[in-house]
């Protein structure tokens, strides 16, 4: 991370309840360890996959070349995986742009060692696979210092990769009532500095698995707790963490919730959607909605008097930013023109996301509806009692025979 960064990270805890008063806690810059098995850290690491292409190298004296690279500090580094010598077997040299100057120097060639070992198969024959040691990297660019982990892989006759891994995060302590919380923040933007837009952060209990980029939050966005609504800010070494009484997502985070449906989880499922249409036999032929399902993000007690309201049962969504199949539900579920009349139009659908809970709501909720894991989905009465429990994802047509067995 930048040098400037010091050991010691100062926590500002800023809670604007008035029972309490700012506090300031020390924090640590650590690094995930990969041979420590039993340490938990509260995030994974920020990654990249660098897809590779045998081709032609400038860089001497290197046979069969595999050539790609990183975009870091809006800059794009090169990086070249080969064999020292025409006959030998494996890969055995890497040459990484590690000062973003658009040269492969000396000074940037490590040795790579690389092992051959026969995959897992469960038809056929295992496929051969190819894996180095992790090599250790410093990236110098743009003023910034960003220290980084590599491991090359092929698996057969597919594209190889090179796995880059930045391992180092923001950790600080402090108490919400007698419970110790854990605030973590990540680099995501990889500038070497910590809370500037692109970052994420995560509010987590000791002992939570770690959060991926995917369950954490970005600044500006908050995290409920306790009844309190968390938000924190970052200055340069300080984190002003603040907390009021929780009300439910503010715009921002509402927009933020909408980025992450539509942006965030959508990329990556645009890479599967070819193979996950074709294994689970989902219908591209029913027609998509004109209009969005119109979520409630409110509390269960709030849902449940709209419900009564508007003379609808209640249908409730219970996921949590991490959730995979939770957004698999927006992106080939709740987009269908069926499923959407029939939720918009026959129901007051609510979410209820575990990192935004503001009535405390999330756990209750998967005891009434009896699940092990999410997405949950029940629809209930106006009185708040369970109609009917829809458990997992379901692709569009099944998804409309649940909620009509609702409606029975």
């Amino acid at each position: 991370m930048n040098s400037s960064l010091t050991p010691l990270l100062l926590l500002t805890l800023c809670c604007a309840a008035s029972a309490q008063q700012p506090i300031s806690v020390a924090g640590t810059i650590k690094k995930i360890d990969p041979t420590n098995r039993e340490a938990r850290p509260p995030v994974a690491a920020v990654s990249e996959q660098i897809q590779l292409a045998q081709q032609a190298s400038d860089v001497a004296a290197v046979s069969d070349a595999w050539t790609g690279s990183v975009e870091l500090n809006k800059k794009k580094l090169a990086v070249v995986i080969g064999k020292s010598k025409a006959d030998a077997e494996l890969p055995d040299v890497l040459w990484v742009d590690l000062d973003g100057n658009g040269k492969l120097d000396d000074v940037e060639r490590k040795p790579l060692e690389v092992t051959k070992r026969q995959g897992r198969s469960t038809a056929g024959a295992a496929p051969e696979v190819l894996a180095s040691k992790p090599v250790d990297l410093v990236f110098a660019t743009g003023g910034a210092q960003l220290e980084a982990r590599l491991v090359f892989m092929r698996q057969g006759e597919g594209k190889p990769i090179a796995s880059l891994q930045f391992p180092a995060w923001v950790e600080g302590t402090f108490k919400i009532g007698d419970a110790e919380r854990v605030v973590a923040v990540l680099d995501k933007d990889l500038d070497g500095k910590y809370g500037t837009a692109g970052d994420l952060w995560v509010l987590a209990k000791q002992g939570d698995r770690p959060a991926t980029p995917y369950g954490m939050s970005g600044f500006g966005e908050h995290r409920f707790d306790g009844g309190k609504s968390y938000g924190i800010a970052v200055d340069g070494t300080t984190i002003t963490i603040t907390a009021t009484d929780a009300a439910g997502p503010d715009p921002k985070d509402l927009a933020a919730q909408r980025h992450r449906a539509e942006k965030t989880w959508s990329d990556r499922f645009d890479k599967e959607r070819e193979e996950f249409v074709k294994t689970r036999g989902i219908d591209t032929a029913r027609p998509r909605a004109q209009q969005p399902i119109e979520w409630r993000y409110v509390t269960f007690e709030q849902g449940l008097a709209m419900a009564k309201a508007e003379q609808k049962p209640l249908f409730v969504d219970v996921m949590a930013f991490w959730c995979v199949w939770c957004y698999r539900m927006d992106y080939y579920t709740y987009v269908d023109q069926q499923v959407a009349e029939l939720l918009g139009g026959k129901f007051v659908p609510v979410k209820i996301l575990q990192e935004q809970d503001a009535g405390n709501d999330y756990q209750k909720l998967m005891e009434k509806l009896g699940a092990r894991g999410i997405p949950a989905m029940g629809i209930f009465d106006a009185d708040g009692n369970v109609v009917h429990t829809i458990g997992g994802w379901k692709k569009p047509e099944e998804f409309v025979a649940e909620l009509q067995k609702g409606l029975k």
